[in-house]
C-alpha cells in the first residue's frame, strides 16, 4: 500500500509541472489585464472595481492535449532519479476563526498557505551547483491594514502567487553564491463583493536577486545580497482622479497620474548570526532600499509637478538576541528580545488642494519597535510508524510561542488634523502594540494541529481618516492544522 509521503510526493512533482507548463501562459494573460475604470467610488471612499476579469484562456483545453504530458513527465523524473539527488519540501497550512476589527464581528473566515519547494543536484548541472525551485501560494479571509501608498489601507481579502528559481553554487567549503529570479501575483479586495483581479491595488512584482554567503563558523554566517523588483499596480490609475471632495478638489495631489504607484526598487542587504555570550547568538540584517517612481512627478508649493520625479531611499535595522535553554529533561525553552528601527527619505510633498496646504517631505518617516519572545518545547514520546518501533525522524515536539512587540512611527512631513480635516500645529505619529499566542501540538507524523490567537492596536495624534487609517484595534483566533514534509 502506497504511503501518503509517496503519493503526497508525487502529486507535487505533477502540480509543479504543470505549473511549469502554465507559467507563460498565466504571465501573458495577467500583462493583459486592463485598467481599472476610473468612475466607480464606494460610499465609504475606498475604489471599487466589480467588473469581471478577464479569462486566462479563451477556450478549455482538449482532453488530448493535456491528458499524457503529466504522467510522462512523472515517468521521466522517476526514471532520472537514479542520477540526480532530490530532496522535496512540502508545508501545507490551514486554519480557520474569527476577527474583530474595532467594534465590528466578523463572519467566520480562513486562511491557507502552501509552499512547494524541492533541492536538485544532477550530474548534468556538476557538482557544485543545486537548483531549488519555490512554488508558494496563500489566501488571507481575515481583514488587514497594509502600507502601500505611504499610509494604512483596510483591506477585506488577499490572496498571491510566486513562483521562484533560485540557484546554489558551492565557490568554496565556506563560500556560497546564489542568483535567484522570481515573479510574484498579489491581489487584494477592499470590498466583499469585489472581483478576484480587479482591486485598485492589484499588482504584479518580477525580480532578480544575487547573494553571497559565508559560513564562517558552522552554523553562523553572514551574507551580501542584492536585490532588483519592479512593483506594477495592473489596476490603479489615479487616485486623484477617483477620490473627491463634496466640492470636487482633488485630496491627494501627489498620486494624480497614470501608474504614479509604479516603482524600480534595488536593494542591498548585509546580515548574518554571530555567537553571543551563555550560549546564545545575535542575528541581524541591515536593508537600504533606493525606491524610483518614473511616472510620479514632484509636487512644488503652488500644487503643479515638477520635471524631476519621486525617489525614495529605505533604511531597515532589525537585531535579535537569542538564549536557547534547557529547563528540564523534556522542557527547553528560548528566549529573545528584538530591536527594529526605519527610516524613509523622500524628495516627494503633497498638496492639499482643498485646503490650499502644502504639506513638505510628506512621505518622510521615521519607525522604532521593540519585541521579546518566549519559546517553550516539551519533547513527547515518539509515536510507532506503520506499526514497527518509533520513528524519531517523525517526533516534533509540543510547542508554544508568545511574543510582544511596541513601536513608533513619526511623520515628520505630515501635519496633524483633526476629524473634519482642518490642520493643526504637531506632526503625526502613531503607536503601535502586538500581542500573539501560538500553539503547535503534533497529532500524527508531520502533521501539527495548531491554535493562534492574536491583538493589535495602532494609536496615532492624526484623526483625519478619509484616504488612510490611523487608529484602529483588531483580533483573531484561527485554529486549524498544518502538514510539513
Amino acid at each position: 500500500m502506497i504511503k501518503i509521503e509517496t503519493l503526497l510526493i508525487r502529486l507535487f512533482i505533477l502540480y509543479s509541472l504543470t505549473a511549469v507548463c502554465l507559467a507563460p501562459a498565466f504571465g501573458a494573460a495577467a500583462q493583459s489585464t486592463p485598467k481599472a475604470m476610473e468612475n466607480k467610488v464606494n460610499p465609504s471612499g475606498l475604489v471599487s472595481v466589480s467588473t469581471a476579469p478577464a479569462p486566462l484562456f479563451s477556450e478549455a483545453p482538449t482532453a488530448a492535449e493535456h491528458e499524457e504530458a503529466p504522467f510522462t513527465g512523472l515517468m521521466e523524473y522517476e526514471a532520472d532519479k537514479a542520477r540526480a539527488n532530490v530532496q522535496p519540501y512540502l508545508a501545507v497550512q490551514m486554519n480557520g476563526g474569527q476577527y474583530f476589527f474595532q467594534r465590528e464581528r466578523g463572519n467566520l473566515s480562513g486562511n491557507l498557505n502552501l509552499l512547494a519547494s524541492m533541492a536538485i543536484k544532477n550530474e548534468k548541472l556538476g557538482p557544485k551547483w543545486t537548483i531549488v525551485p519555490v512554488l508558494s501560494s496563500q489566501y488571507q479571509g481575515t481583514k488587514q491594514v497594509a502600507d502601500l501608498v505611504g499610509g494604512g489601507t483596510l483591506f477585506q481579502e488577499r490572496m498571491s502567487h510566486s513562483l521562484a528559481v533560485r540557484g546554489v553554487y558551492q565557490l568554496s567549503p565556506e563560500w556560497k553564491l546564489k542568483p535567484g529570479a522570481g515573479y510574484r501575483w498579489e491581489f487584494l479586495k477592499e470590498t466583499k463583493d469585489e472581483s478576484w483581479g480587479n482591486g485598485l491595488f492589484d499588482y504584479r512584482r518580477p525580480g532578480l536577486s544575487l547573494e553571497a554567503e559565508c559560513v564562517y563558523n558552522d552554523p553562523f554566517s553572514f551574507r551580501l545580497g542584492y536585490d532588483f523588483y519592479h512593483i506594477e499596480f495592473v489596476n490603479f490609475a489615479s487616485l486623484e482622479s477617483m477620490i473627491k471632495a463634496s466640492n470636487g478638489d482633488a485630496l491627494a495631489r501627489s498620486l494624480s497620474g497614470g501608474s504614479v504607484l509604479d516603482s524600480y526598487n534595488h536593494s542591498l542587504t548585509f546580515g548574518g548570526t554571530l555567537q553571543g555570550p551563555w550560549r546564545s547568538y545575535v542575528e541581524g540584517n541591515l536593508i537600504a532600499t533606493l525606491r524610483l517612481f518614473p511616472d510620479q512627478h514632484v509636487v512644488t508649493r503652488t500644487g503643479d509637478f515638477e520635471n524631476s520625479t519621486r525617489s525614495d531611499l529605505a533604511s531597515q535595522l532589525y537585531l535579535a538576541w537569542r538564549i536557547p535553554r534547557e529547563i528540564s529533561a523534556n522542557w527547553k525553552a528560548a528566549y529573545g528580545i528584538r530591536l527594529e528601527a526605519e527610516k524613509t527619505n523622500s524628495n516627494q510633498n503633497n498638496y492639499d488642494a482643498q485646503r490650499v496646504t502644502f504639506l513638505k517631505d510628506y512621505y518622510d518617516s521615521t519607525a522604532m519597535r521593540v519585541g521579546g519572545d518566549l519559546n517553550l518545547y516539551r519533547k513527547l514520546p515518539a509515536r510507532p510508524s506503520g506499526g514497527a518501533a518509533p520513528n524519531e525522524k517523525d517526533d516534533r515536539p509540543l510547542e508554544l510561542d508568545l511574543a510582544a512587540t511596541v513601536g513608533r512611527m513619526n511623520y515628520s512631513g505630515r501635519t496633524v488634523q483633526n476629524s473634519a480635516g482642518l490642520y493643526l500645529n504637531d506632526k503625526t505619529y502613531q503607536n503601535e502594540l502586538i500581542l500573539s499566542f501560538d500553539v503547535h501540538y503534533p497529532v500524527a507524523p508531520h502533521f501539527m494541529w495548531t491554535s493562534q490567537v492574536g491583538y493589535g492596536r495602532q494609536t496615532s495624534n492624526q484623526h483625519f481618516e478619509k484616504l488612510y487609517k490611523y487608529n484602529f484595534t483588531t483580533m483573531n483566533y484561527r485554529v486549524g492544522f498544518s502538514y510539513e514534509y
